[in-house]
């Protein structure tokens, strides 16, 4: 998702500023609950638990390209992770309502 023009989340931001939302100042660098990385976090993205949507939305990429096993653990993992888009925080189902992964982006993860 690097450089993707007139996105609606950050995809490279400032050193200092929150990975999630790109507005925030970075309060320190946390790690995220599904992947093995950390994100740099601001205040409010902390208290929200929110996470960056484009390393989100990387990973349903990745859990769609290989099957997803438990239907119903996977529907509810996405409605427990939030995020940060258009302004507000919100849960990855609906950033993925709003931004949908292509079939080219889970191509991508088969290869």
């Amino acid at each position: 998702m690097r450089g993707r023009m007139n996105s609606p989340w950050p995809t490279k931001v400032d050193p200092g500023v929150c990975h999630t939302c790109g507005q925030e100042a970075m309060v320190g660098v946390f790690g995220l609950t599904e992947m093995p990385a950390s994100a740099g976090m601001g205040e409010r993205c902390l208290a929200e638990r929110a996470e960056p949507f484009s390393w989100l939305r990387r990973h349903v990429a990745l859990v769609a390209a290989k099957g997803v096993r438990d239907r119903a653990a996977y529907e509810n993992w996405l409605d427990k992770r939030k995020t940060y888009a258009d302004g507000e925080y919100v849960t990855l189902r609906e950033a993925l309502v709003r931004y949908p992964i292509t079939p080219g982006e889970i191509a991508r993860e088969k290869q």
